[in-house]
């Protein structure tokens, strides 16, 4: 069995469970009235248990603002961690589109869209493992770490390996006679 395969089969195993839950806290929540029995297909002998159609509904958005919030704090731990955008938009899937990063668009989706945001943009903010310090993230936009996160002790460690790592870049992009990536500009709401 390779990875993927493997991955689906969780994923599945995930999405059973998923059901339980809704099922449960609609319960929970709406009492036996809100369960029903639920045919599956015509002349189904074993109908399954599930939430009256509203419960459901319900339910399924309470389990997703819950996985929300999840994924929001999982995030925050990956950036903690030392992790990239580029490395949580592979994780979250996210590819370019409409003219922005996978990164860019993995930010956003933590922060809302650009064109929600009011003339400065939101920051996502997060403990530095290096410098103790809290750090307010501006996303994936300008090409000098310290322009995308404020907030790091002046002997930050980690940010002084990722400035050293982004000289590195521009070096070899100089070396190669490459012109450096432009820097993207602010996104502001077309208000």
């Amino acid at each position: 069995m390779d990875r993927h395969e493997e991955h689906d089969g969780a994923i599945t195993r995930a999405r059973w469970r998923l059901q339980g839950l809704a099922l449960d806290l609609a319960s929970e929540a709406f009492g036996d009235s809100a369960v029903e029995r639920h045919a599956r297909y015509d002349r189904d002998q074993l109908p399954e248990h599930a939430p009256a159609p509203l419960a459901g509904v319900w339910a399924a958005h309470q389990l997703s603002r819950c996985a929300r919030g999840e994924i929001i704090s999982h995030v925050r731990r990956a950036r903690e961690a030392g992790h990239s955008w580029v490395e949580i938009s592979r994780t979250l899937e996210f590819k370019p589109e409409d003219g922005r990063t996978a990164a860019e668009a993995a930010y956003e989706h933590m922060t809302g869209s650009a064109a929600s945001w009011s003339p400065h943009r939101p920051s996502f903010v997060w403990r530095c493992a290096a410098c103790v310090c809290v750090i307010s993230d501006r996303g994936p936009y300008e090409r000098h770490p310290g322009d995308n996160e404020s907030g790091h002790a002046e002997d930050c460690a980690r940010l002084a390996a990722e400035v050293k790592r982004w000289r590195a870049s521009c070096a070899a992009h100089e070396a190669e006679d490459l012109p450096l990536p432009a820097a993207r500009p602010e996104r502001r709401s077309a208000s």
